[in-house]
């Protein structure tokens, strides 16, 4: 289940990126490069895998999530909305072909109903490896039965020698076979020798070996035994071993509500002893089981059971593969730490982790840094007490660093509560140089808030590096992004971030224009100077006097004799339609006053000496 966990999750984020950038785009490059990881993945254990949207959940080959993951349920409701029944994955499956399912997945339901659905619009695109399931269910019951779109009848001994060929039939066109019906033709022919040596003729005709046909009737055995007969089955030499992953799971779910910890316990014992194997494939198939044991609510010995085999195995396993998997194990532990309020602990498994073994982070981080795990980081990071965001919290996110600092910046542009958001940004400040790939890859979103929020957090943490890409938003279409440009360049400063500001200084928007203003006043820009005189002089170009009075009190703040001769000439210049308003001289002489030079000093007392208007002189002279 959790490959299919982790293939949902791939999808809809290659979904939500071809959503925002073209298929060129690096962004969708990479998603869609990790979507085929996660298809191998999921098709290693076997050739062929049906995924079915069934009432909000997801069914993989006809067993639903107890517990479905956001993205699987995200999926689930993207599929339905879209009329599809559900896809079925066949090993082989190209990168090309998976990008034309994620490009079917962004159409909206009247595109693939106008283009002849959606298997015409994958058999269009020459995919053949991905296929559209006609699979329907009505519902997934609270025991997690699956409910049928047509009702399943019952199957009798007269029955089984049509419904036999039916079954084989529709399996030899690839379609889906209901377990259902599969296990009600084996029930009746299982005690009859003619019907079970037709059945096995059949199946050996399409490939099924006899071992392959036993083991189905094992499988149906075992349904039938008891609980404690099933742990002291699966207790039998390396039997355990054998079984796939999501089976195990489902058995340790079923025990765990049967309330049977001390059985538990003796399986957990048991099954981690795998680790120990040379098979590889048994050390690998017990890291599969592994990590998705721990995501269970296990009990604390049997959840100790589990976290030190993952965790002394981790450090130790040298077969890439085995490796990988148990990356993933790894990092469902500290996601179900995370997840549980148990930051302190997983803090200590990182830091431990991280001296005993000087590869880890490279393996754990990338694991960690997928979107179900990276969630629950997120919410810890937005609801814990102040103490622990700072002592746990934080160090925790520092040390994983780039790998969930997109998830983050995504996190960020949908939240609403502006304490959460404060707490998102000190979390990329926290980790710091790792995140500034991310952000200035948000910088190219067309979701203007998502601009901005990436903006504000590089105006704190940024460096001059990022200057040249933060200057490309000054020409933005949205004046909040184009101010917040100006204030993270001012806050970074420097000559390039003063030779951007100085280019957005005419800024269509007053607001943005004033921003900018202040930001070069701050910077202490000499060479915004000319600039700035320009628009002091502006009056007969019909500049708004609030910007001519902000260029003036700019020229002020940068305080170089170089403003000297524009200000004296403003306080005593007579146009030809009369001289400027006096609020307007005053804030000339106040920036002079402001420069404190003597050249400065010079020119006030000229202006002074000059002035006929009693009031204005005597405002003049109060700035002397």
């Amino acid at each position: 289940m959790q490959q299919a966990a982790d293939f949902a999750t791939a999808l809809q984020l290659s979904t939500k990126a071809l959503q925002f950038y073209t298929p060129d785009h690096p962004r969708v490059v990479e998603a869609v490069a990790h979507l085929e990881q996660a298809c191998i993945a999921l098709l290693e254990q076997q050739p062929r895998v049906s995924l079915t949207a069934a009432k909000g959940n997801l069914l993989v080959d006809g067993q639903p999530f107890v517990a479905p993951p956001a993205h699987v349920r995200a999926l689930a409701a993207e599929l339905e909305k879209r009329h599809i029944g559900g896809m079925i994955l066949v090993a082989g499956a190209t990168r090309r072909e998976l990008l034309e399912l994620v490009r079917l997945l962004t159409m909206r339901p009247e595109q693939i109903k106008t283009g002849g659905g959606a298997e015409e619009i994958l058999a269009r695109a020459d995919v053949v490896h991905v296929r559209i399931s006609r699979v329907r269910y009505e519902a997934v019951t609270d025991g997690e039965e699956v409910v049928w779109a047509k009702s399943v009848r019952h199957v009798d001994a007269n029955d089984a020698a049509t419904a036999v060929p039916a079954i084989l039939q529709s399996m030899a066109a690839g379609d889906d076979v209901r377990p259902e019906d599969l296990r009600m033709v084996l029930d009746v022919v299982a005690n009859q020798d003619e019907q079970l040596t037709l059945l096995r003729e059949r199946l050996t005709e399409m490939g099924i070996n006899r071992e392959q046909f036993d083991e189905l009737l094992n499988i149906i055995a075992w349904d039938k035994l008891e609980l404690d007969q099933r742990v002291e089955s699966m207790l039998e030499g390396n039997r355990i071993f054998g079984l796939l992953p999501g089976k195990f799971q489902r058995f340790i779910r079923e025990l765990l509500e049967a309330d049977r910890p001390q059985a538990i316990e003796r399986l957990l014992e048991h099954y981690v002893t795998g680790l120990k194997q040379d098979t590889v494939s048994v050390r690998h198939n017990v890291s599969d089981g592994l990590a998705q044991i721990v995501t269970l609510h296990l009990a604390r010995e049997s959840e100790q059971i589990v976290g030190t085999a993952i965790l002394n195995h981790f450090v130790k396993e040298t077969d890439p593969r085995v490796r990988s998997v148990i990356a993933q194990a790894a990092a469902n532990l500290l996601a179900m730490l995370v997840a549980t309020g148990r930051c302190e602990p997983a803090l200590r498994v990182l830091e431990t982790l991280d001296k005993t073994s000087p590869l880890a982070m490279d393996a754990l981080a990338p694991a960690f840094g997928e979107a179900h795990r990276a969630a629950e980081l997120i919410a810890q990071i937005c609801t814990s007490d102040t103490e622990s965001l700072g002592h746990y919290v934080m160090p925790l996110v520092a040390r994983l660093g780039g790998a969930i600092a997109p998830h983050i910046i995504e996190a960020l542009g949908s939240e609403e509560d502006r304490n959460r958001r404060g707490r998102l940004v000190k979390a990329l400040k926290a980790i710091g140089e790792p995140a500034f790939p991310f952000l200035v890859e948000a910088l190219r979103s067309h979701v203007w808030f998502i601009v901005r929020n990436a903006l504000n957090v590089l105006g704190d943490i940024g460096t001059e590096a990022e200057i040249e890409a933060i200057g490309k938003t000054l020409a933005h279409s949205d004046p909040r992004v184009r101010r917040a440009a100006a204030r993270a360049l001012g806050k970074i400063g420097g000559a390039d971030a003063e030779r951007l500001l100085v280019g957005a200084m005419n800024d269509r928007d007053s607001e943005t224009q004033a921003e900018v203003l202040l930001c070069l006043g701050s910077m202490k820009a000499q060479s915004a100077i000319p600039g700035l005189a320009e628009l002091a002089r502006a009056k007969l170009l019909g500049t708004d006097d609030k910007v001519r009075e902000l260029a003036v009190a700019t020229l002020g703040q940068i305080g170089t004799d170089a403003a000297v001769p524009i200000l004296g000439e403003i306080l005593r210049a007579k146009g030809f339609f009369g001289r400027d308003t006096p609020t307007f001289r005053i804030a000339a002489a106040r920036a002079l006053a402001a420069i404190k030079t003597p050249a400065a000093r010079v020119a006030l007392k000229t202006a002074v000496n000059a002035e006929s208007d009693r009031a204005t002189r005597a405002a003049l002279e109060k700035l002397i």
